[in-house]
């Protein structure tokens, strides 16, 4: 497969001066903690979670209230889907594994995969909310850079990196693609948004978002020494926003087709938000908008090419109108602000409550060519995913499908406060080479977490024939299940 196509197979699918961050840059040099030197093995570039290199990606889903730190399951992508053989459960205590595991770290608030140096096997990101955390005081987090091997994660080695700047709060959100075109995946780290009450009541969220952070890969990894801090003042020349939540939502994608990946960024506060627009560069780094978006919401982002064109079309929550989500087509100019397509919850439940887009992801689930979109409402009778196909005029209303539980071929039984669709993900999780459809139950069984994995196929699409409900308590899954430890957790 080549070109727009394959990139997209390939993704999970800021005015002023950018400050670097670097040991040479204002002495401002992250912290890492590294338990193996990485070397260098440039190669294809995996797709994403595919951590042992077979060409299936593995289900890698985060639990981050459990008791200590945090933990990552991880579940193999097989030619037969996701099976519990084999299966992991990894945190900082792991051999390999570097950090320490400490109380309320939030270690798994997100988790997500990238090939850093192009050996061929994704290596696994994970978020650590609270890393640091002391008492009151705002939290730095951090995130583990965790590299794939021949028997997945951790393989060859892993390192912690955490924000250098006291201001910043790693770990929430992550996102993936190549920034610079040089044919490494880069990984940018905002905040995210707060979904446990425990965040959005208590001191992490007290203060603004005032980076977020990019790192871009190279043959030995991704580089800190290139770290690039953004902040709502890297805006556009003549627009920018000062102050508020930065960062809550990050999307990452082709939006002029120029076999680049661009970064969106939301930003906002009282007196309004939208998003800034970084157009990816050859061999350069981030340094100021191209673009302002207005309108748009604080609570997620996704990039995809919903028509086919070769430009990556922007989704994202409405500020304005509850259970909405706004489309805007991807140019050569970037993105076409004028016009936009307005997507809307199809129950109408009031239940609902503005979760209806809570979460956003893209991808090509009946290998067509065009992306598809998926979108959480969590809130909607126990919760669903509304998938939009991708067709050569878009998405539209007037061709979605709803996923829950209560969908034939799908197990389990959808019930009130499960929470189905708080997260979600597009990635191949095995089977065939198409890209899959994860959502994430937060609240089933007393908030212990679930996650379903509903497959696609070439043509076809998603079908319920072969879902899979995934909990702890499954059998050959690792680890010890229980309540509130919120299992499932997933990019952002």
């Amino acid at each position: 497969m080549t070109g727009p196509s394959a990139r997209r197979a390939h993704r999970l699918a800021l005015a002023g001066t950018a400050t670097l961050l670097g040991c040479t840059a204002l002495g401002l040099a992250p912290t890492v903690a590294q338990a193996d030197p990485i070397a260098a093995a440039p190669g294809h570039r995996a797709k994403p979670f595919d951590l042992d290199g077979d060409g299936h990606g593995e289900l890698a889903v985060g639990e981050p209230w459990s008791r200590g730190g945090g933990k990552v399951s991880i579940l193999r992508g097989t030619s037969t889907g996701v099976t519990a053989s084999g299966s992991k459960e990894i945190t900082q205590a792991t051999p390999g594994v570097a950090g320490a595991d400490e109380d309320r770290d939030h270690w798994g608030r997100a988790v997500t995969s990238g090939d850093f140096d192009r050996d061929g096997r994704a290596d696994l990101v994970v978020g650590a909310l609270q890393e640091n955390w002391v008492d009151d005081d705002p939290a730095q987090g951090a995130v583990t850079i965790i590299r794939g091997g021949p028997g997945g994660a951790p393989g060859h080695g892993s390192r912690v990196v955490v924000a250098s700047n006291d201001d910043d709060i790693w770990g929430g959100g992550l996102a993936v693609g190549d920034l610079d075109g040089d044919g490494y995946d880069d990984l940018v780290v905002s905040g995210g948004y707060p979904d446990d009450p425990s965040e959005r009541d208590g001191s992490v969220f007290s203060a603004p978002f005032l980076g977020v952070n990019v790192l871009y890969g190279s043959p030995t990894g991704l580089q800190t020494s290139r770290l690039v801090r953004l902040t709502s003042a890297n805006g556009t020349p003549d627009r920018v926003h000062h102050g508020g939540q930065f960062g809550e939502a990050i999307a990452v994608g082709d939006a002029t087709g120029d076999g680049m990946d661009d970064l969106a960024v939301s930003y906002g506060d009282d007196t309004g938000s939208g998003v800034y627009i970084y157009r990816g560069r050859t061999g350069q780094i981030l340094t100021r908008a191209d673009q302002v978006v207005e309108g748009l919401g604080r609570i997620a982002l996704s990039l995809g090419d919903f028509d086919g064109d070769g430009f990556a079309d922007l989704a994202g929550n409405s500020a304005t109108e509850r259970a909405k989500v706004y489309v805007y087509r991807g140019t050569a100019s970037g993105l076409d602000a004028a016009n936009r397509r307005v997507l809307d919850d199809p129950t109408g439940d009031p239940v609902n409550d503005g979760e209806y887009g809570r979460a956003l992801a893209a991808g090509d689930l009946d290998a067509d060519g065009r992306d598809d979109l998926a979108v959480g409402a969590s809130s909607t009778r126990g919760g669903a995913v509304f998938v939009y196909d991708g067709t050569s005029t878009g998405v539209s209303n007037a061709q979605r499908h709803q996923w829950s539980q209560q969908s034939p071929g799908v197990p389990g039984t959808s019930e009130t406060g499960d929470q189905c669709g708080i997260d979600v993900r597009i990635a191949d999780v095995g089977r065939s080479a198409v890209p899959d459809l994860v959502a994430t139950c937060n609240g089933e069984n007393s908030s212990a977490g679930a996650v379903i994995v509903i497959y696609g196929h070439a043509d076809r699409g998603l079908t319920g024939t072969g879902a899979q409900v995934w909990l702890k308590s499954t059998p050959g899954v690792v680890g010890v299940p229980g309540p509130d430890q919120g299992w499932g957790k997933l990019d952002q």
